[in-house]
């Protein structure tokens, strides 16, 4: 057991002499691979350099290429058009009274309304609105129906929430007067 013992204590004793001796021996080998390493690390460096400003440059070229198009939509009739708006919207009635005489048997079809609005934006506060209506499918002499142009006006913004209008426009004033379009009533007819 003893014989053990020591043996175990020189084999502890000769595994530190190892490491204490082999860091040098390693040193010295590593010292020259390190440089070795560093040097061409430093070449990646350059070399990285060189593509990081020859990516600038095209991205710079880019950039202002991206800039001209800008300018060149901005700048288009498509992009004037993009500032005008069409839209519209219809009413359709259909009423089918029958008091429980047939005699009396009353089924009508009314396109009570048929609106175009037009607009167009000029600049950033000047904007035109329009509202062309033909209410009641036909109008004429002894016709039921009228075509009017409900609205039209530009509008001017003076401050920020605060704008004039000037033409022909529906007067804000009543529950009805602006908002007397569907669904805004209730029932069919107003």
């Amino acid at each position: 057991m003893r014989l053990h013992q020591k043996f175990i204590g020189f084999l502890h004793a000769f595994t530190l002499l190892c490491m204490l001796a082999s860091p040098a021996v390693y040193a010295q080998e590593s010292n020259a691979e390190l440089l070795a390493k560093i040097e061409a690390m430093q070449q990646q460096i350059d070399a990285l350099k060189e593509l990081v400003l020859a990516n600038q440059d095209q991205t710079e070229e880019a950039d202002a290429k991206i800039e001209a198009v800008a300018d060149m939509i901005e700048s288009s009739p498509a992009q004037a058009t993009a500032k005008t708006t069409i839209a519209g919207y219809g009413e359709l009635h259909y009423n089918n009274l029958s008091a429980g005489d047939s005699s009396r048997n009353v089924e009508e079809i009314d396109f009570h309304r048929f609106v175009l609005f037009f607009g167009h934006e000029f600049n950033d506060k000047t904007r035109f609105y329009s509202e062309f209506e033909l209410e009641h499918s036909l109008a004429g002499d002894g016709e039921p129906g009228e075509v009017e142009l409900e609205q039209a006006f530009v509008e001017f913004n003076l401050k920020q929430n605060l704008f004039a209008r000037a033409g022909l426009f529906l007067v804000p004033v009543g529950i009805l007067n602006e908002t007397h379009e569907p669904p805004t009533f209730y029932g069919v007819e107003r």
